[in-house]
């Protein structure tokens, strides 16, 4: 008798992103998707099927024109040219929405430029002012795989916070569509260590309210990766031993430079580094800077470390690796140099 096994595969609901394949290239998201406004209905949410790189945390969302008083999770706009938000309702927890990304340009990132719409497309009556309750709060999320939408925060940017773009009634009980919507652009900068294959979630969290408060929402959303030059290019660093003075002399080349105080020279001493000189850079420029420094206090047969610290003129520094420079075993000169007679009297 044969045992017929029957396989059913069901869709996984796998955790993706949006992949940064270059540096400098704009990486657009507009949120656009077809769908029949209803003021009162909610449809089901799944993270980066609903909308590519997108995730919250919750399971339904609402598609209107602005007119849906639910809270939650909301995409509003008219055609299907709509904006991807929430909104508190006094029965959610904080609502969180954002996008995902993973940098795949092969080089660690260290600046995003973040740009944006904030837009509205609802709004609650309008017999008080209660601004200051509607607000989403900015912040980010890297790590080697950004597994929830609730992962611990790495950073923030105030700048990116959102705030209702009109007023509205206190504790309101509906919402009118607004024709046309609102929008005010958004800008801001994040200082990263995105190494390559990192990911980043870009989140915002709609903080629970006891009321019904007004839509908070994101549209043509444009993310660019990119490289900040660093403070100095070092081509060179070495250092050697000097017969003649019985110094170790250290040596390096910047070909580059921006905001350069300075060089401070350190050696381990006593299993710390230590600072033992100072070099002056040359501020901002191309030209080609040769620096030197020289270490009187060496003994013979040891191993000495140095390493460089680079100084900004906004404090900022950057630590370079240390290199190793080994001085020579003594040589007993009289022994060599000295000539005897066969009496064993010194004649040279």
């Amino acid at each position: 008798m044969r045992l017929l096994v029957f396989l059913i595969l069901l869709p996984l609901n796998v955790f993706s992103q949006i992949l940064v394949n270059s540096v400098g290239t704009p990486v657009l998201t507009n949120f656009d998707l077809n769908g029949t406004s209803n003021c009162t209905a909610t449809i089901t949410w799944a993270d980066n099927t609903t909308i590519l790189g997108c995730y919250t945390n919750k399971l339904v969302y609402n598609y209107s024109n602005g007119c849906s008083n639910n809270g939650g999770i909301h995409l509003s706009g008219v055609n299907g040219d709509v904006a991807f938000g929430a909104r508190s309702s006094g029965s959610n927890t904080n609502v969180k929405f954002g996008v995902r990304f993973k940098n795949n340009t092969g080089i660690t990132i260290t600046k995003i430029d973040i740009n944006f719409n904030q837009e509205q497309w609802g709004n609650a009556n309008t017999d008080s002012l209660n601004i200051i309750a509607s607000v989403a709060n900015f912040d980010y999320v890297i790590s080697p795989t950004v597994t929830t939408i609730g992962a611990v925060t790495t950073g923030n940017n105030s700048s990116l916070t959102l705030r209702s773009l009109t007023p509205f009634g206190l504790c309101p009980t509906t919402m009118t569509a607004i024709p046309g919507g609102l929008s005010k652009p958004f800008s801001g900068v994040l200082n990263v260590n995105l190494q390559p294959g990192d990911e980043i979630l870009l989140r915002w969290t709609y903080l629970d309210t006891p009321c019904n408060n007004n839509p908070l929402l994101i549209d043509d959303l444009s993310v660019t990766f990119n490289v900040e030059p660093l403070p100095i290019t070092l081509s060179l660093f070495r250092g050697d031993y000097n017969k003649n003075t019985g110094n170790i002399d250290l040596y390096w080349l910047v070909d580059s430079q921006i905001n350069n105080v300075g060089y401070y020279v350190q050696k381990l001493i006593n299993n710390s580094f230590q600072n033992i000189g100072f070099v002056e850079g040359l501020g901002s420029t191309i030209v080609q800077q040769e620096c030197s420094f020289s270490d009187p206090s060496v003994e013979y047969n040891q191993v000495y470390y140095y390493r460089l610290v680079q100084y900004d003129y906004d404090g900022q520094y950057e630590i370079f690796n240390p290199i190793p420079v080994r001085t020579p075993t003594i040589i007993v000169e009289e022994e060599w140099w000295k000539k005897w007679d066969l009496l064993g009297r010194q004649i040279k």
